[in-house]
């Protein structure tokens, strides 16, 4: 059994240099073979060039206010329209586009529209195989008139115990509920729903959408959203169909309730009282969600009620009405 083992071990150690050669030419055929194919299939700079020559439709609007719900239509369904970046909503199998001007936009901004097609008249063999695209489109800058203007802000009066409670909040608390808040806005579900939405609450408007604030501690911001006059415990409804994606107690909102309409537009529900739904539920238009308070960082009882596409706050009832062409 022993000399079985030694002559075993001898032909190991005489066929393990012509392994480890083997092994090696084979690592390089490999290596030299990817690199091939990665050059055939590689899409050539005429290929892969992008050109925005083209003339923009004149369904685009010039410009748009701040803070204001835009519709664009009569666009064909093989565009993709972004706005700095942000992908617009596909309405109707893509003939409508939804997108938002922020509260807090700059002079101008930039609406690119491009679409792909399979160009096999410059590709080998392998490349019209894989039907290597080219992309074209457009781009125009929309102007954002009106603006808002941060300077002609007004100092927000709160009672000086809300503010101490909120300055002398932990801080790690409320890191995490901004981050909460930021990671339930960047999920972006389909859109379904096509019913018009309504107010949560038919009441008298205190607070505008967009006015200029000064915080106790001197920083300025913009506000985001519509405060409502309501006594404590008035029932709150829901503005549409939709999803509640978070519903819990914050420190500076309160109360708050989120709900997903789908396309990137979410509405929000400050300072609630009571919270009557739970993140899960599919909710519908005129649905009871809770009732309004005075919770978190509030000089009153009110309803603070916004509306935001992707991330962008916009005037409630401006969306309202633009959601008007959409509904029917």
């Amino acid at each position: 059994m022993s000399d079985l083992n030694r002559n075993a071990k001898a032909i190991i150690l005489r066929l393990a240099p012509w392994l480890r050669e083997a092994a090696q030419d084979l690592v390089l055929f490999g290596t030299i073979l990817f690199c091939l194919v990665f050059l055939i299939s590689f899409p050539s700079h005429e290929l892969s060039r992008m050109s925005f020559n083209e003339k923009a439709p004149e369904s685009i609007p010039s410009s748009v206010p701040s803070g204001r719900l835009f519709v664009i239509e009569g666009l064909p369904d093989s565009y993709e329209l972004r706005l700095n970046n942000r992908r617009l909503t596909p309405l109707y199998e893509n003939v409508n586009f939804l997108g938002a001007v922020g509260i807090s936009q700059r002079n101008f901004v930039t609406l690119t529209g491009f679409y792909r097609t399979r160009n096999r008249a410059k590709a080998n063999w392998f490349q019209r195989f894989l039907f290597v695209q080219e992309v074209s489109g457009f781009s125009k800058k929309i102007e954002v008139s009106p603006k808002l203007e941060i300077r002609k802000a007004s100092n927000l009066r709160l009672p000086s115990s809300v503010w101490n409670k909120l300055e002398n909040a932990e801080e790690k608390r409320k890191k995490f509920e901004r981050k909460i808040m930021r990671d339930v806005l960047n999920n972006f579900t389909h859109l379904k729903e096509f019913n018009c939405w309504y107010p949560p609450l038919q009441s008298k408007t205190t607070s505008v959408f967009g006015k200029a604030r000064i915080l106790p501690n001197g920083r300025h911001y913009f506000h985001s959203g519509l405060d409502l006059r309501a006594r404590n415990n008035t029932p709150i409804r829901s503005m549409g169909d939709g999803v509640v994606v978070l519903a819990d107690k914050m420190i500076v909102s309160g109360g708050t309730i989120v709900i997903d309409h789908g396309g990137g537009l979410f509405s929000r529900y400050f300072h609630m009282n009571d919270i009557e739904v739970e993140e899960g539920t599919h909710i519908l238009r005129g649905q009871q969600i809770g009732l309004s308070g005075s919770t978190g960082r509030v000089n009153g009882p009110h309803l603070h009620w916004e509306v935001i596409w992707k991330g962008l706050a916009v005037d409630p009832l401006e969306a309202i009405n633009e959601w008007k062409k959409i509904c029917g």
